[in-house]
């Protein structure tokens, strides 16, 4: 949180939303791998009917994932607000694809040339997931294998343990390109970068406590 006194004698507040849906994405990443694991564990194959605990366990996985991964994509959107300047917000094409324009914007105001062939495929990727999530069209489609073993509605997959931990990955990598290289010459991204680092290197301590080896 940023606290400043206006000019008007009021204070002027804002919070860190990027961080508060980083925060989300990792904690519900976490509890999809514990669901994961309580499944793994279940006295249970895909040649029985399932039983109502282990449906329960699944959704847990799913929902969670679902949470997790959409929450990925709303922190990078949410860093686009907070380090990009209203200049470059305000720059290239009127209407581009949100992906794109966060994509664009950061490599304008970060140093992201190492990483730029890597960020356009999964910021593609993320993106795409969460537009499915939040725009879904729901019609009938073929199943796909759960990691587990058994066919299930795509969502199931596409919303599971793996995607969840690939998305929260993804957003913290940003976060930490982000902190270490603003671009030479651009004020708006070196400040944020200060503000920025204590809350981002919390966000991957709390990361890297709740990771545990996936069965």
């Amino acid at each position: 949180m940023k606290v400043s006194a206006t000019s008007s004698g009021l204070v002027s507040i804002n919070n860190h939303l990027w961080s508060a849906w980083m925060k989300t994405a990792i904690e519900q990443a976490q509890r999809a791998r514990q669901a994961r694991g309580r499944l793994a564990s279940y006295p249970w194959s895909p040649e029985q009917s399932p039983t109502a605990e282990w449906i329960a366990m699944l959704e847990q996985e799913f929902q969670a994932s679902l949470v997790a991964v959409t929450a990925s994509a709303l922190a990078l959107d949410a860093l686009y607000g907070a380090a990009i300047s209203e200049q470059l917000r305000g720059s290239g094409s009127k209407r581009p694809r949100r992906a794109g324009k966060i994509y664009e914007s950061l490599k304008h105001a970060f140093d992201t040339g190492p990483v730029n062939e890597h960020w356009a495929d999964e910021f593609k990727w993320l993106f795409a997931r969460r537009d499915a999530s939040v725009h879904p069209e729901e019609k009938p489609q073929p199943s796909d294998r759960h990691p587990l073993g058994m066919n299930l509605s795509p969502e199931y997959v596409q919303y599971s343990v793996e995607p969840a931990e690939r998305a929260v990955a993804f957003a913290l990598s940003v976060l930490r390109r982000c902190i270490d290289f603003p671009r030479t010459g651009n004020p708006e991204s070196a400040a944020w970068t200060l503000r920025a680092r204590s809350k981002v290197e919390e966000l991957e301590q709390i990361h890297a406590r709740g990771r545990a080896p996936c069965p």
